[in-house]
């Protein structure tokens, strides 16, 4: 709300469009609710799209109906709606009770009505409702016979109450059908209370990534900082939205995400081996000029420079990131220092290294001198040089593997301006558009958990980001994990050959990208 200049009284309830077609459009319909309070999870996402959520109540009820024990009536709820013409009620008493959920028996106050058209007081509805909340299946069972049918007469027979859904016509079949519901309700259910409260927050943050996009996901994104794997979800809903979040730059980063001419600035605390501690001394001493003037006013370290310049930090200075790299190994570089003798060698010494080839030489001692000297240095220059290209070699072996893309990905734990996987788009389906069965897919592995079956073998869940920028669960159980252990690692980019089940993708092989790649030479690939 900072972000976007609003106040609370921008979004108050009272207030605020709850029926805006924008919002149910564009978030809600479609699926869209990376980000939105409790639609957030890919089921959550699924429902949205199947009850083509349009309306507060339509929010409030999924609220509810995603529930371990509510989700059964998911499907009656969607018919219901798309063909409210086809709705079956137990019977027509429930028409009003259950207008809002579609002939859905979802809400504890919805049950609460029906003890009411029951002729039961305020008093023992109030029971009624303790014992649903608290699933006291006792108390339950002891209501059965006044909501069905009994009669409370006094010591002279006169009627005092007379309970129950028989004397509303209810035939014995649709009052055990209600009972039925009722039981189950005991066993778990919403209070719309709860969920019209939740419902509300999730309209409300709804409706701020409708109309601030940018200024949401930037907040989005700074409420998880740490946590690499939400980031990266939300990185790529950004690019879905097309909200563009480019790489850090040294000059204008703070520590978090941040807005940068209408696109997401990476914050610097986000780039993986810079710590917090140096963050300070690099805002602080700012602006830089060049690269060099960067390196020689702040020095934080080679770990954390070099993850700087791989992120992308110092785009600005034009020069690319391996030109950068081997200035810092140059600048980073302590050579020895040279020291001409001021002794000479021996006689014998001086003549075997060819540096006197007479007596004559000899006695003049600053000419002999002069070329120990002289041979020393050149000894020197070239030992340095040697000394140079190893220290080079180990720091090109050490920080200098991978393409533009693994550095970026190794850094910042997504791709934002590069795309290793876009030729790929064209021979993979989309995960979602995948059978079950067996299958293909590719991407690079950005998260690993490992786990230990029962049998002591070791597996691991392997979180993958495809072609398709999404996120994709597979799992390598024991025997495919022992044969490709030294390939399961963050940050390397696999094909792999296996099974689709729901949302889980089971992988029987796996390959590297690129030596797949050099496999399908001349084939439809490379087309």
């Amino acid at each position: 709300m900072k972000l976007a200049k609003l106040t609370y009284d921008d979004i108050d309830i009272n207030k605020i469009n709850l029926n805006d077609p924008k919002v149910y459009k564009n978030i809600y319909k479609k699926g869209n609710t990376i980000g939105v309070f409790q639609m957030e999870s890919a089921e959550a996402r699924q429902m949205n799209i199947d009850a083509q959520t349009d309306n507060i109540e339509d929010v409030i009820a999924l609220n509810a109906l995603n529930r371990p024990a509510c989700k059964a009536m998911f499907p009656d709820f969607v018919e219901n709606k798309q063909h409210p013409e086809n709705m079956k009620l137990i019977h027509e008493d429930l028409r009003s009770i259950l207008q809002s959920t579609y002939g859905v028996l979802l809400y504890q106050e919805q049950s609460l009505s029906i003890f009411r058209l029951a002729n039961f007081p305020d008093s023992e509805v109030d029971l009624a409702r303790r014992a649903i909340g608290k699933k006291d299946m006792e108390i339950m069972k002891s209501l059965e016979e006044k909501l069905r049918d009994k009669v409370v007469k006094d010591e002279d027979g006169h009627i005092l109450w007379h309970y129950g859904l028989k004397q509303r016509g209810w035939a014995d079949k649709q009052i055990e059908d209600i009972w039925k519901l009722l039981l189950k309700q005991a066993t778990y259910s919403f209070n719309k209370g709860h969920s019209t409260a939740y419902g509300l927050l999730s309209y409300i943050t709804a409706w701020l990534k409708t109309y601030y996009p940018t200024e949401f996901m930037t907040a989005l994104l700074n409420s998880e900082i740490g946590d690499y794997e939400k980031i990266a979800k939300y990185i790529i809903e950004c690019k879905k939205m097309n909200v563009k979040v480019i790489e850090p730059d040294i000059n204008k980063s703070i520590d978090f995400f941040s807005i940068s001419k209408s696109s997401i600035l990476f914050g610097i605390n986000m780039i993986k081996n810079v710590g917090d501690s140096v963050i300070p001394d690099i805002i602080n001493n700012r602006p830089y000029q060049s690269f060099n003037d960067f390196i020689t006013r702040c020095n934080i370290g080679k770990r954390a420079t070099i993850a700087l310049i791989k992120s992308g930090a110092f785009n600005e200075f034009n020069k690319d990131k391996s030109t950068l790299l081997y200035e810092y190994c140059k600048s980073a570089y302590t050579p020895t220092v040279y020291k001409p003798v001021k002794n000479l060698k021996t006689k014998k010494q001086m003549f075997e290294l060819g540096l006197v080839e007479d007596e004559i030489t000899w006695k003049d001692k600053d000419l002999c001198l002069a070329r120990l000297n002289a041979y020393n240095k050149n000894k020197y220059i070239k030992k340095e040089k040697e000394r140079y290209e190893k220290c080079y070699k180990e720091f090109e072996e050490k920080y200098m593997q991978g393409s533009i893309e693994d550095w970026q990905f190794e850094t910042l734990s997504m791709y934002l301006t590069v795309d290793p996987f876009k030729e790929l788009r064209k021979i993979l389906k989309p995960f979602d558009d995948m059978g079950e069965g067996i299958g293909l897919i590719a991407g690079t592995i950005f998260a690993i958990e490992n786990k230990v079956d029962k049998k002591n073998n070791k597996y691991a869940f392997v979180s993958l980001i495809n072609q398709e920028s999404k996120i994709i669960e597979a799992v390598t159980w024991s025997s495919i994990y022992s044969r490709y252990q030294e390939f399961i690692k963050s940050g390397t980019k696999i094909m792999c050959l296996g099974k689709k089940k729901d949302t889980l993708f089971s992988i029987d092989e796996i390959k590297l990208l690129d030596e797949w790649k050099k496999e399908l030479k001349g084939s439809v690939y490379n087309n």
